[in-house]
């Protein structure tokens, strides 16, 4: 099956895009496992800190 450049390239953006977005966000948040979800502390809590 013959591919054009264009169709190549679209492709890498389909995957690239939402990769480097969702890789953004994990690195923006500032305590990345350590949040109040994975914490023991805080076991069973779903809400904000009060």
């Amino acid at each position: 099956m013959e591919t054009t450049n264009f169709g190549f390239i679209i492709s890498l953006l389909f995957v690239g895009i939402p990769t480097i977005f969702l890789v953004g966000l994990y690195i923006s948040t500032s305590d990345g496992e350590k949040s109040s979800f994975f914490s023991d502390s805080s076991k069973g809590k779903l809400g904000p800190k009060s």
